[in-house]
């Protein structure tokens, strides 16, 4: 999951964008891992099992890490909408 979030912040929203990046150093040390990274496949399965509570779980988790990196919470989050 890191692989992929991580990808997603560098601008990898598709999977087949993955296929080169599992061999990025950067991006595996970003994951956690001292070798290459999955490829589009397994990335493209995974994503295929994920369920809407799972997704909810990952967002409410990223949420209060967000947060948590303020010395006192923020009153209100504003999403960035790309309109």
């Amino acid at each position: 999951m890191r692989q992929r979030v991580f990808g997603m912040m560098l601008g990898d929203e598709d999977l087949n964008d993955h296929a080169d990046g599992c061999h990025y150093l950067g991006l595996q040390t970003a994951a956690g891992r001292d070798r290459s990274l999955a490829r589009a496949p397994t990335l493209c399965r995974f994503e295929n099992r994920a369920e809407r509570g799972w997704a909810r779980a990952v967002h409410d988790v990223l949420v209060a890490r967000f947060v948590a990196t303020f010395e006192a919470p923020p009153e209100e989050i504003v999403p960035n909408r790309r309109d």
